[in-house]
């Protein structure tokens, strides 16, 4: 006679791996304000010289800026050049610069934003024409003849994209545990006799609702 046993199928355990990155573009932003008093003092002192503030860092990279009365150029006198320098650091910075000429009492009278790229040490990004000298003049009568140039950079990191790391979710074995469990016996807590055979179950694998009703009532 034919045996038609067939052997329980084995299961081989798999592990699903998860993998994902993120892209990321992140940036520093830092101000610095440089104070000029007595203007007066320092005004007519000859096209393309220039007063410049203290060396200031941000995201690594050493700054300054200038500040020239009467204009960086020929073609820029009767007007107040202002320019951001770059003089240390890793190079290629891409920097969103903001630039303001702030009064006392009078808040910013001019402001200039724009993005630019250092590829040198001693790079700079400016204006020329950042505003006119009488214009200032006229602004500081008034007052005590100073005023504050305000600088906003935010330097922007290469964007990138990076790898998170590797999760590996291992297949569920429910059904072999529960298999297991029946057979040993292990972590139950319950045994039903049905027709005289034995039946060790754990309170938290019981069926439940009507049907559950129903069918414990013929549990001998």
């Amino acid at each position: 006679m034919a045996d038609n046993s067939r052997s329980a199928p084995k299961h081989v355990h798999q592990h699903l791996s998860k993998t994902s990155s993120r892209y990321v573009a992140g940036s520093i932003t830092a101000t610095h304000d440089f104070v000029v008093t007595s203007f007066s003092l320092i005004d007519g002192m000859e096209t393309g010289k220039f007063i410049s503030s203290a060396t200031f860092s941000v995201g690594g990279r050493d700054w300054n800026i200038r500040l020239y009365p009467d204009g960086s150029r020929a073609e820029d006198k009767g007007y107040i050049s202002v320019f951001l320098y770059f003089l240390g650091g890793a190079v290629g910075a891409r920097v969103k610069l903001s630039s303001s000429l702030c009064l006392v009492d009078k808040g910013d009278q001019e402001s200039f934003t724009d993005t630019h790229a250092f590829d040198s040490i001693g790079g700079n990004w400016g204006w020329f024409k950042f505003i006119k000298t009488s214009r200032l003049q006229e602004l500081l009568l008034p007052k005590d003849d100073s005023f504050t140039i305000r600088c906003v950079l935010t330097l922007m990191d290469d964007p990138h994209t990076e790898a998170v790391s590797t999760v590996v979710v291992p297949e569920s074995n429910l059904h072999q545990d529960l298999t297991r469990m029946l057979k040993s016996g292990e972590g139950t807590d319950v045994t039903f006799s049905v027709g005289g055979q034995l039946f060790p179950l754990t309170s938290g694998c019981w069926p439940h609702g009507p049907w559950y009703s129903r069918r414990s009532s013929s549990a001998q």
